[in-house]
């Protein structure tokens, strides 16, 4: 068997035929497919409108220069966000107040938000690995809320998307994505009055995305239902499988009424030994890599010199910023800032979980994963 992937884009022929239509009508840069895929995404999710934009980091930098937040504001982010999350709070002249996260979920720990709320003037929720929080929470701290629905698609099931929303979301366009246009984002509003205000920003602060990779994005779009009820079924095949051994997968508990999870991908909480376990799934060729590697604890772990599981080949780690964020319920340690964030961030592992996977390799990683050491 050839090696399977952690990510796989999922692009078939439907897809490369609405790329190739906008080569051959010379439609590459900005322009109506951009505006439609915002606009596709935006209604989806219930919101007001969006802008296609080029680069991801840029539309965080947009949705914080959106909300007009004073030089200084604190703003809620989640230990276990992308680092990215914390460079945008920074560049934007902000303050992250980093929450741990819930051990069961990994999503940010709304209990300890709430009481850290009072000191916040914004707060920036990561539907981390296609786990979703309770919105409905959040949006009763009477914060203005950006949603990272990278992972998640926002919750969209296929038939509703859970309310209510933050009055902006961003969404990574990248490859590992539910829905890749192979870069750029989408940054997204809540209602007019927001959308208006993010345009004035976007016009000045960044490039829109392309009509090429846009057309790749909205031919996904198109697919969307069929490929989550693929994506469902093969969650539970790991499901079966991994309740064999003594690991566990992430869940939100049942407390979290308010909350969705979306198979983005197959997070397995290893008991002990990660290294071990990644070893052994690499002599079947089953690529698996650290859920966190990229996430504001795991760069903090590693400035600490406590370094995560890693992958076989790393991608490098983010810079560690000079001035630190305040913490929200650690210890003040660099190495043990997050308990339950460190925790995970050295135990999570991620196995492969896509559309494109088919029956063979689904059965092949369910009996690795019902075999673990």
């Amino acid at each position: 068997m050839k090696r399977v992937p952690v990510f796989r884009p999922t692009v078939r022929r439907g897809e490369m035929d609405s790329v190739l239509g906008c080569l051959v009508a010379d439609e590459i840069g900005p322009g109506d497919r951009a505006r439609e895929l915002a606009a596709a995404v935006a209604a989806v999710l219930g919101m007001a409108g969006g802008i296609a934009l080029a680069d991801y980091r840029l539309a965080l930098a947009c949705a914080f220069a959106s909300l007009r937040l004073g030089p200084g504001a604190r703003v809620l982010c989640s230990a276990l966000a992308p680092q990215a999350h914390r460079d945008a709070v920074e560049a934007g002249g902000l303050v992250p107040l980093v929450v741990d996260v819930s051990p069961d979920s990994g999503v940010i720990d709304l209990d300890l938000a709430e009481e850290a709320r009072g000191q916040a003037q914004a707060a920036l929720i990561d539907h981390t690995l296609g786990f979703v929080p309770d919105l409905t929470r959040v949006r009763s701290w009477d914060l203005p809320v950006i949603e990272d629905v990278t992972c998640s698609l926002g919750g969209y099931d296929g038939e509703a998307s859970p309310g209510p929303r933050g009055d902006l979301a961003v969404l990574s366009l990248g490859h590992a994505g539910l829905l890749t246009a192979a870069a750029g984002a989408l940054l997204l509003c809540r209602t007019r009055a927001v959308l208006a205000a993010a345009r004035r920003v976007a016009e000045d602060r960044a490039e829109p995305l392309a009509d090429l990779n846009a057309a790749l994005a909205l031919a996904q779009l198109k697919r969307y239902d069929g490929d989550m009820q693929t994506r469902r079924s093969i969650r539970d095949a790991y499901q079966a499988a991994i309740t064999r051994t003594r690991h566990r997968t992430l869940s939100l508990p049942h407390r979290e009424e308010g909350g969705v999870q979306v198979p983005f991908s197959y997070p397995v909480v290893v008991a002990d030994g990660a290294r071990e376990v990644q070893r052994y799934a690499a002599r079947a060729r089953i690529e698996t890599r650290p859920a966190y590697e990229r996430s504001i604890a795991a760069c903090a772990l590693r400035a600490a010199g406590a370094a995560p599981a890693r992958s076989a080949a790393p991608a490098p780690a983010a810079a560690i910023e000079d001035a630190p964020a305040e913490v929200i319920a650690g210890d003040g340690n660099d190495g043990g800032r997050y308990p339950a964030a460190d925790s995970l961030a050295r135990r999570c592992v991620l196995f492969p979980l896509y559309p494109l996977l088919g029956d063979a390799r689904v059965g092949a990683v369910a009996r690795i994963l019902a075999t673990l050491p």
